[in-house]
Formats: structure tokens, C-alpha cells, sequence
């Protein structure tokens, strides 16, 4: 069956770049320590990669360079790289650079802000000394607060901090701190993610175990209750954004439309394909992008639909839902009304959408919802 792409223009930009001044022991996404002769040959790699796309500029609304952490990069660097994108940057509406406090510098907010550059995302992750060093983090405290300072005096009125709770050492009084600190700093947007350890990480490989899930979740509810006594609207599983302040480059992600995403380990969704790019630095330098491709049929696609949507405060809409997918999602109205009544769902006359008890059990939810509608659908 042929999936019903609501939107076929792409509007978003994924840009990564996978170099860092130090490894975080907590990372895995693909990054190698910085060092001027790959920076400058990726560079060159990078440009043609997006240049194969040949991407309308006239269409993309968001850009993001993520890493890895951009801001490693030189001011001449920066500037190369953003002269790839230069026409791109001039018509965007949103365009996001992720950077760490201590990388960055009064030349490289200027530099960023003269080419467009509108919201900066800033690798904080706890305000806890002890914690900084325990994840190998190089910023201090006072490094955050200034830089955050100088990029409002260099134009910028879209900042957003990343946050991490739930480190092995970690007390509520720890999480009370990092809450009123971020509090403190009046940023646009906090994305707050629970630590998770991965392969191929430092703390994988010290057997570090993260705190209990009943635990995990005291610390959430008292995040969650202070930034939205705080006026953050709680608008994703993760993130919490001033009114007028939501991503709208990571909204592309949650409402599962397409995106194009270049450079080194990058994910894609173009058409009915979703695509990762090679993390073989080598291949990338020679012109091999591409690692694999998945070809979304109609029940993949209806599992990154309920997976993503859901995950948004907003949740889907029951008519797009059956514009999409043939399904009338009232077919599983016992389901619905089964989790409505354990306050883990709204289901009003057109919207599905999880109350905040219902969002901490996102994949349970989803679960049983896939089990149902396939019950139902696909035979």
C-alpha cells in the first residue's frame, strides 16, 4: 500500500559535523577528536555531498548543525562551512548551531549570527562540578554564564541549554541545583534527557549503571513541575520551550516528515526511504556516503508516526491519521478508552494525544496500540 506523504516538499537541513576538542564518556553519536587536516578534507567532502542533492534553497525552512560539536571548529572553518550553505542560510526561518560553552568566542557569535545563524544549542549538561568531570566535560559554570551573556549582547534571542539527569552520583538536591540554575539563565529552550548509556561509550565500557527507573522518574516529575512553574511548556517527552520558542527543526523529526541529513553517520527520510550516512570517516573522504537504506512501507511508517507523534504534548489528528493510513483509529476505541480512563491518554472529538503519565510510558503505549490496530488492519 502506498504511503500518503501529507507534504512532499523537504524544508529541513540536517548538517553533522563530528568533531570534538575532547570525548564526552558518555557519547555515542560519531565524532573523532578535532585535528585541522580532516576538519578541512570533511569540509571539502561535506560540500559535495549536499551539492549531489541539488536541494531547492527556496524550500527549507530549517537548518541544523549538529555534531559531535561545531563550534570545535576554527573561525575559518566556520566560516568555509558556512559559506556551503550561505544561500540556504539567507532564506531559512530557523537555523540551529549546537556549540560548547568553552569553544565558543565573541568572533565565532559574530560570525555566526552575520550568516543568519538565529538559535544557538548549548552542551551544558549538569551544573554539577563533580559531575563535569565525571562525564569529561571541559566548560565551568561560569564559562556558561558568560557565554550565554555574550551571544545575547551578539544578537542572539534563541538559546537552548541540553541538561542530563540521572548520573550514578547524582541526589535530588543535585537535580533542585541544575533546575535553578537553568532557571536562573532565562534561556528560550531546555531539552532535559535522561541519561542513557550506550555502546561504544566510556561508562558502557566501566560497566556504569545509571539510576534506578522509580528514581529516574522523582527527578523528572520535579523538573517537569518547576519549568512549567516556570512558564516552559512541556511541548516534547524531553523538551520544554518558552511559548513562541519549540524547535521547529526537531518538529520536522516528531511529526515524521522528511528531512535531508548530510555528512558523517547523518540519517535521512527522503520519499519512502530513510537513509544513515557511512561513519567510516575514510569512505566519507572518499565520496561513499551512504550506509543503508530502509525502505518505509505502510506498517513501518505507521510505527514512526504513533512513536514520534506521540511523543509531541500535541499528539496526531484522527483525520490525518486516516488520510494516511486507511484506518479509522475510533476502530480501536476500546484500547482508547481503556487507557483514557487510566489517565494515560485524551481522546477528544479529533485529537489522540498522552497526558504527562502517559508520555513516561511512551513505549508501552505505542506498543499496545501497534498490537491493536494491527489486529484490525493489517491481515
Amino acid at each position: 500500500m502506498k504511503i500518503n506523504q501529507r507534504n512532499n516538499k523537504i524544508e529541513s537541513l540536517y548538517i553533522h559535523i563530528p568533531f570534538c576538542n575532547n570525548i564526552c564518556t558518555y557519547c555515542d553519536f560519531s565524532k573523532f577528536i578535532y585535528r585541522k587536516d580532516w576538519v578541512d578534507k570533511y569540509l571539502r567532502s561535506l560540500k559535495r555531498e549536499f551539492l549531489s542533492y541539488n536541494i531547492n534553497k527556496n524550500e527549507i525552512k530549517t537548518i541544523y548543525f549538529g555534531g559531535g560539536t561545531p563550534s570545535s571548529l576554527t573561525c575559518s572553518q566556520i566560516r568555509r562551512l558556512l559559506l556551503i550553505f550561505k544561500d540556504y542560510l539567507k532564506i531559512a526561518k530557523e537555523i540551529t548551531f549546537e556549540a560548547n560553552p568553552e569553544s565558543l568566542d565573541v568572533k565565532k557569535l559574530k560570525l555566526l549570527y552575520s550568516f543568519g545563524v538565529n538559535r544557538l544549542s548549548l552542551g551544558v549538561e549538569t551544573f554539577n562540578p563533580d559531575i563535569l568531570r565525571e562525564l569529561n566535560r571541559k566548560h565551568t559554570n561560569t564559562q556558561v554564564k558568560n557565554i550565554i551573556s555574550k551571544a545575547r549582547d551578539a544578537g542572539f534571542k534563541n538559546i537552548n541549554i541540553d541538561l542530563i539527569y540521572g548520573y550514578k552520583s547524582q541526589t535530588l538536591a543535585d537535580v533542585k541545583k541544575d533546575v535553578e540554575e537553568v532557571i536562573k539563565l532565562n534561556v528560550e529552550h531546555i531539552s532535559y534527557y535522561s541519561l542513557l548509556v550506550e555502546e561504544h561509550t566510556k561508562l558502557y565500557n566501566q560497566s556504569y549503571k545509571p539510576l534506578d527507573d522509580d528514581t529516574l522518574r522523582n527527578y523528572f516529575d520535579y523538573i517537569h513541575q518547576v519549568l512549567k512553574k516556570n512558564k516552559y511548556i512541556h511541548y516534547e517527552v524531553s523538551n520544554f520551550a518558552k511559548k513562541g520558542y519549540k524547535s521547529e527543526h526537531n518538529l520536522t523529526y516528531w511529526n515524521n516528515q522528511q528531512y535531508y541529513g548530510i555528512g558523517l553517520s547523518a540519517s535521512g527520510y527522503i520519499g519512502n526511504v530513510r537513509y544513515k550516512n557511512t561513519n567510516n570517516l575514510m569512505k566519507y573522504f572518499s565520496n561513499q556516503y551512504k550506509y543503508s537504506e530502509e525502505l518505509v512501507d505502510i506498517k513501518d511508517d505507521l510505527t514512526y508516526y504513533l512513536m514520534l507523534k506521540l511523543r509531541l504534548k500535541q499528539g496526531f489528528n484522527k483525520d490525518e491519521f486516516k488520510n494516511k493510513f486507511h484506518f479509522d483509529i475510533n476502530t480501536v476505541e476500546p484500547l482508547l478508552n481503556k487507557l483514557e480512563n487510566h489517565k494515560y491518554l485524551h481522546n477528544t472529538n479529533n485529537q489522540i494525544s498522552l497526558t504527562y503519565s502517559g508520555m513516561m510510558i511512551l513505549d508501552d503505549i505505542v506498543s499496545e496500540l501497534l498490537l491493536e490496530i494491527e489486529k484490525n488492519y493489517f491481515i
